[in-house]
């Protein structure tokens, strides 16, 4: 049997986090992981890992998503619909044990509304991740208040075919409290081999704590990464 380990964390501008950034992947074993607010213009590139990127879509540099993935595993980029183009989202497909599995690295920025055409999207596959900062809170998940985020996401998580994985620690922890607003989601079609409880990873000296889950996949365990390559 072998373990998969997958993350999200918002790293609130990266380029001074790399050190952080590697040391969390390297002792948590990450293979694959969901980097939101790079807040780089740039094209995000961290030895071991193919990178799919989605640079800051402004003059000043914010936002910003990127997804790593492990040289171990093969993976190909994934385009997403014209219609959520204009998303900070970006996805690739993992080929791993005869399952393609799509993962959506996505930033919600806190005044945007968590978007339902892209949750509606995740679900029409069978083997789908979609997972980062939704800035989206509910008492259901141990938050103190709720938002109309939240409310958007409890509404499709009840009538899609998918499953937050369970977290009630705080992911944003700043001046002004904490909260819960990083989440991963996965289709109901892989519960089988997911750990529906997610926890928090080794910090990267954001606000923000990464959020860890895995797959138990039959077979050898992915070999550590080796190289580097950005797309």
């Amino acid at each position: 049997m072998a373990s998969l380990n997958f993350a999200t964390v918002n790293t609130g501008g990266i380029f001074r986090k790399f050190a952080s950034l590697r040391h969390f992947l390297h002792i948590d074993q990450i293979h694959i992981a969901a980097i939101t607010e790079t807040q780089s213009k740039r094209l995000v590139n961290i030895t071991g890992f193919y990178s799919y990127n989605k640079p800051s879509p402004t003059t000043r540099a914010k936002h910003g998503v990127t997804l790593l993935v492990s040289t171990s595993l093969a993976s190909s980029q994934h385009i997403l619909p014209p219609h959520l183009d204009h998303l900070q989202a970006v996805a690739a497909t993992i080929h791993i044990n005869n399952l393609n599995i799509l993962f959506i690295s996505y930033y919600n920025p806190p005044l945007e509304t968590v978007n339902a055409q892209l949750l509606d999207y995740t679900s029409t596959f069978t083997h789908a991740v979609i997972l980062g900062d939704f800035n989206a809170r509910h008492t259901d998940f141990g938050n103190t208040i709720s938002n109309t985020n939240d409310r958007h996401l409890i509404r499709s998580l009840n009538t899609l075919p998918l499953c937050r994985l369970r977290n009630q620690f705080p992911t944003l922890v700043n001046y002004s409290g904490t909260s819960i607003v990083d989440h991963i989601i996965v289709t109901d079609n892989l519960t089988h081999i997911t750990n529906t409880d997610s926890f928090i990873g080794t910090t990267v000296t954001s606000d923000h704590l990464p959020l860890v889950s895995n797959f138990t996949l039959q077979g050898p365990q992915p070999r550590p990464p080796t190289h580097s390559r950005h797309t």
